[in-house]
């Protein structure tokens, strides 16, 4: 709470000074209604509210600043529905917060109706010629990978995730100097809790454009994790390719593996078929996963898994995707994430109808197959994730 109060005031002591005109409201209502069907027969629905409040404005014509804050009203019929899913495993880079409820201030098992919030931006940006400097909650992002991005470690989604639209905040420092047309060098502190060392992040990216090719490296330093990293992305003939891959040494080596240090690596491609189809497909490899499914319980002590973002178990993934357009309105599209190692695949089929330029509604699916878990020890991967029905309607304003 001592954090969001601070950020809070970093923003808005320089509201004294701005014309009314300059600030800018805005914001998103999504509703969620979620149907959740686990392996074991256990059947859950929950219905939420994401309700998404955002202020932003300038303070001058190099200084600016944005606040957001969401309060997500939900109730569910059993303390497991999980419908949104939460963000991968791992630590959360914020240096104090709000509490994780509104209501009620405690939540107990019996209680149904609850009220989440997050303050999720906080920051002030300065622009000049030369370098742009943003203090604050803000959203930090890598990688150009479609689906899995092994050096988004610092607030990943996961694939069933199904509010993906802003990017969790973090407490950070960032300085972006550009070095050239496309160039940069992006540098930045992350804060974790209290802002203990250990607890934090701090990272160098340098990405340069080279025969018309996107070529990104980064050395970045979490808790007590070493990772390199490199992202390429480049056009070729009608379509769009990447490769981005990522080596991470941990400082201890005190998890279950006798050897912690790990790969992981991204590489696929995309495609507009027509103006209607677009397609696109990648394959990951997941370092640190098991290729069996009888090692996944005990490898998810590993480093990866414990402090490094990973949520995947296996070993080789294949993630392929396709979007119709039927009609100006109406898309289909159709994805999966299979785990080759033991045959089990999360398919992702859904339908989003666009009700106007700030409002739309999609129905879909995140299917699990594959074999089902036996007493309690899985068989497969995504065999042993529930079946999760949703509809979700959306407005921005």
């Amino acid at each position: 709470m001592r954090a969001g109060i601070i950020l809070f005031l970093i923003v808005l002591v320089p509201l004294n000074a701005l014309a009314l005109d300059s600030l800018t409201p805005g914001g998103s209502v999504r509703a969620y209604v979620v149907s959740t069907e686990y392996p074991d027969g256990m059947d859950t629905a929950e219905a939420l509210l994401m309700l998404r409040l955002k202020l932003s404005g300038e303070v001058s014509s190099r200084l600016r600043f944005e606040l957001a804050y969401e309060a997500v009203p939900s109730y569910s019929d059993s303390d497991a529905a999980d419908g949104l899913s939460d963000p991968a495993e791992g630590p959360s880079y914020r240096v104090d917060d709000l509490d994780s409820t509104l209501y009620p201030s405690s939540p107990g098992p019996g209680d149904r109706f609850i009220v989440p919030q997050n303050l999720d931006r906080a920051f002030i940006s300065f622009a000049a010629e030369e370098f742009d400097l943003t203090a604050g909650r803000q959203p930090i992002s890598f990688g150009s990978a479609r689906v899995i991005n092994p050096t988004d470690v610092l607030a990943p989604f996961t694939y069933e995730t199904l509010a993906k639209e802003e990017k969790t905040g973090i407490d950070a420092f960032r300085l972006r100097v550009p070095t050239g047309d496309f160039s940069e060098l992006d540098i930045a502190i992350v804060l974790g809790d209290n802002a203990e060392q250990d607890e934090g992040a701090a990272y160098m990216r340098i990405k340069s454009y080279i025969n018309e090719t996107d070529i990104g490296f980064m050395v970045m330093r979490y808790g007590q994790n070493m990772m390199l990293g490199i992202d390429v992305a480049r056009a070729i003939g009608e379509a769009s390719a990447w490769v981005e891959a990522t080596y991470t040494e941990p400082a201890e080596e005190f998890y279950y593996t006798d050897d912690s240090s790990y790969t992981r690596l991204s590489i696929g491609a995309d495609m507009a078929f027509t103006g209607d189809v677009y397609g696109y497909i990648e394959y990951h490899f997941n370092g640190p996963g098991a290729d069996e499914p009888e090692d996944y319980a005990l490898n998810v002590l590993n480093a990866a898994y414990l402090e490094g973002s990973v949520y995947l178990l296996g070993r080789n993934y294949l993630a392929p995707g396709l979007r119709v357009e039927i009609n100006p309105l109406l898309s289909a599209e159709a994805a999966a994430l299979i785990n080759i190692n033991d045959s089990s695949a999360l398919l992702a089929p859904s339908l989003t109808y666009s009700v106007s330029d700030n409002a739309s509604a999609s129905i879909g699916a995140y299917l699990g197959t594959g074999d089902e878990p036996e007493a309690e020890v899985p068989r497969s991967e995504f065999g042993s994730y529930p079946d999760t029905c949703y509809l979700s309607l959306k407005y921005y304003f």
